[in-house]
């Protein structure tokens, strides 16, 4: 192995010179060689032409404690790192580095080839800008394999594709299986796709994760303020939405496969059209021990389920607003399906319900300040304050002596 090893992460700077001169900082070529680059900065670097702006390695590729600062490419990707095998990244900063023309554009930060595990360090403020009409996706960084996150925050980075077909991923765009733990995505943008803060097109775990203030723009069609998953499943635990906003999804948006959601916050979200929280679409769905509070949209301001087949359950689960919403909690649309719903809380909405097609289950709920043209269950309590700790504060465990205790299943 080939080992680079500075002083620390900024007392050793490695500069390509930009925009001075056209300069690659590290081209390593061999497809077989195996490097090492430790606690220094690589920056500046804009080659003339080719992938990897501040570094290109063929072969495998090992950081630790690395500073990659504003490197560039043209017309092509992996402006900061493009890694071709695999990528090991430990404690890394990934900033201000962009990918610019050409079509389409992958991973303004970091472009993966190969398996990659990246644990600490952030992603923030990469770019990718592609031609007009052009796609892009990852703006922070485009893994093409199965990648792990871990302890890894994606702020402000910003996707600028102007193409919608595959493009996304203001944070992070996975094209393979992707696991993601105690990871923040913070006001990451989209400007033409998916997948504010993240997309997963494939399957994908999340755990104690945090998607906070990430957009698409608000076009049609347009999917997962928060995180958009496509073509896999999904399994979300203990993680937080907060202030998410596309037009559909403003959360997360699930497409067309299974996705179970446990112990998750949605909080304040917004669907432009559908969705304030969560949007599922052909997707059988499970949620359990969920709170939805705060999250609009004109259809299904907490949850829009659109199902021509399969079922949607939710358990013990809390949808509420701080105000009487204008809207349904709930849209349940498709041509077919069912949604189930049991042990839950509806509270401050128009309507706990809309359905258009399908069927709606409902029983030992507690609904509060609404009303449901469906039937509620005979087991359900209907206009009786649930009794918050504090919604005003946004607390909405249940105080002592409230009706809800132990009227479940």
């Amino acid at each position: 192995p080939l080992n680079f090893v500075g002083s620390g992460m900024y007392g050793t700077i490695i500069d390509g010179g930009a925009p001075t001169k056209t300069l690659r900082v590290f081209n390593i070529t061999g497809a077989g060689s195996a490097v090492s680059i430790k606690d220094l900065t690589v920056q500046n670097g804009k080659p003339a032409s080719g992938n990897g702006g501040g570094i290109y390695a063929a072969g495998t590729l090992s950081l630790t404690n690395v500073a990659v600062l504003s490197n560039t490419t043209t017309n092509a990707d992996g402006a900061g790192i493009y890694a071709a095998q695999a990528l090991t990244m430990t404690n890394v900063n990934v900033i201000s580095n962009t990918a610019q023309t050409g079509n389409p554009r992958k991973g303004g930060g970091v472009y993966a080839g190969s398996v990659a595990r990246i644990e600490g360090g952030l992603f923030q403020e990469n770019v990718v800008v592609p031609n007009a009409n052009s796609n892009a996706s990852g703006a922070g960084l485009f893994a093409n394999a199965a990648v792990v996150v871990s302890g890894t925050q994606f702020i402000g980075n910003r996707n600028a594709g102007l193409a919608f077909s595959n493009s996304g991923g203001g944070g992070l765009f996975a094209n393979s299986t992707v696991v993601l733990t105690n990871t923040q995505f913070l006001s990451n943008t989209v400007t033409f796709g998916d997948g504010g803060g993240a997309y997963a097109n494939n399957r994908l775990q999340v755990a104690g994760s945090l998607f906070q203030g990430n957009t698409t723009d608000l076009g049609t069609s347009r999917y997962g303020g928060g995180l958009n998953v496509n073509n896999g499943s999904a399994t979300i635990l203990s993680t937080r939405f907060i202030g998410n906003l596309s037009y559909r999804g403003g959360g997360v948006a699930v497409l067309n496969y299974p996705a179970y959601v446990t112990d998750t916050l949605f909080i304040a979200n917004r669907g432009a059209q559908d969705g304030g929280g969560i949007y599922v679409s052909d997707s059988p769905f499970q949620g359990a021990n969920l709170l939805l509070a705060g999250n609009t949209a004109p259809n299904g301001s907490a949850l829009y389920g659109f199902n021509s087949s399969g079922t949607t359950n939710l358990s013990f689960v809390t949808i509420v607003s701080p105000t009487v919403g204008a809207t349904s909690a709930i849209y349940k649309g498709g041509s077919a399906g069912t949604m189930n719903i049991t042990n839950s809380i509806v509270a401050s909405y128009t309507t706990a319900f809309n359905r258009n097609a399908g069927t709606v289950n409902s029983d030992y709920n507690l609904y509060y300040r609404t009303t449901s043209s469906e039937v509620t269950g005979t087991h359900s309590i209907t206009g009786t304050n649930p009794l918050f700790v504090n919604p005003a504060g946004g607390d909405y465990h249940l105080q002592g002596g409230s009706p809800a205790a132990g009227k479940g299943l």
